[in-house]
């Protein structure tokens, strides 16, 4: 029974309040509007190039026709846009999750795995915090479900999780073995494959077993125990504010983005903090026109996303914008700690000066 207590009581140990749910509702739903996946292209792929994961999609005789690959998208964009507004939020967190795994699996089907499955996972996990009990038509309507802090718990898991798995993989790999250097071979393959953006020239040239050493253990270590750091949100916060800087450290060397996963993390920020005032004639707009502006939103950015693909380049901004944040982050939690230290110092010199 006292493990049953310790356990409900940590699984639902507060991480933010109603207020940062909500702004990161949408913080979330925005970015996911302007950095809307293009699933069309598959469609002109043949069945014989069909090799679904191992899953429902087995089921399947092939890609489906363009059509259905756009109403995906269609569908994605208008459940990311009544997120924003807070319409129906639970129904419209499920309905992006499901279609863009949807997409994703189709994707999948031709052997390449890509890494934005947080991201699509991630509005039905959040889907039961109540994140839309603010700022929200929802609220307006009378629909508040109440603020949980389990599912935000579990997302934590389901991250530290996906970077396990990541650093598990490199122990295979023998990362950690002092003859392998694998960061570094991870560099100069992206450089050999003609990836030659960010400062990957210089980068290659740089030979220091020790630095790159150092490189393959802190990867291999940050990846391992973030899982660990689910237990304390103190600890969480810490790791991915690491993680987040070594998102853009890597977009900086190798302009590879993990903005979606960037995105996703700042589920745990406390938004509640960040000053900010919406204009009380755009609270009027929202309530009176949000059945006509839930639908032209959503379709009008469907058709730029598609007149011009750009959520590679949003990603990295999203990936940028989350280094900067996660560093200052840091800094606060750094000066912080000093200052704790030099007080707890301060009265010690005092209760020995007492004593004598």
């Amino acid at each position: 029974m006292r493990a049953l207590t310790w356990f409900d009581s940590w699984v639902n140990r507060r991480a933010v309040t109603r207020t940062d749910l909500a702004r990161f509702r949408i913080i979330f739903s925005v970015g996911g509007l302007l950095t809307l996946f293009d699933f069309s292209w598959f469609s002109h792929f043949p069945a014989s190039m069909y090799i679904p994961p191992p899953g429902p999609f087995q089921l399947l005789p092939g890609f489906p026709p363009e059509p259905i690959a756009i109403a995906i998208e269609i569908g994605i964009a208008l459940s990311f846009a009544s997120l924003a507004f807070g319409y129906h939020t639970r129904l419209s967190g499920w309905s992006a999750s499901i279609l863009m795994i949807l997409g994703f699996g189709f994707t999948y089907s031709l052997g390449k795995i890509d890494h934005p499955i947080l991201f699509a996972i991630a509005p039905a996990v959040l889907s039961f915090t109540g994140w839309g009990d603010e700022l929200s038509i929802d609220r307006l309507r009378g629909r508040t479900r109440g603020v949980r802090q389990w599912p935000l718990r579990l997302l934590a898991l389901m991250i530290g999780i996906a970077f396990f798995t990541a650093g598990f993989a490199k122990v295979r790999a023998n990362w950690l073995s002092p003859d392998t250097q694998a960061a570094r071979r991870q560099f100069l393959n992206a450089y050999v494959d003609g990836n030659t953006g960010g400062i990957l020239p210089w980068i290659v040239d740089l030979d220091a077993p020790v630095l790159w050493e150092l490189i393959d253990w802190a990867t291999v270590i940050m990846e391992l125990g973030l899982v660990v750091c689910v237990l304390s949100w103190t600890a969480f916060r810490l790791a991915i504010a690491l993680a987040t800087i070594f998102h853009f450290a890597v977009f900086f060397l190798l302009t590879i983005s993990f903005g979606f996963n960037v995105l996703v993390y700042g589920a745990f920020v406390e938004w509640r903090r960040v000053p900010v005032r919406a204009p009380a004639g755009l609270a009027r707009l929202t309530t009176r026109w949000y059945p006509l502006l839930i639908p032209a939103i959503a379709i009008a950015l469907w058709a730029i996303s598609h007149a011009n693909p750009q959520t590679a380049v949003l990603s990295g901004y999203i990936t940028v914008l989350g280094g900067g944040i996660a560093s200052g982050y840091l800094i606060v939690m750094i000066g912080r700690g000093v200052r704790m230290l030099v007080a707890r110092l301060t009265r010690t010199v005092r209760s020995v000066r007492r004593e004598t």
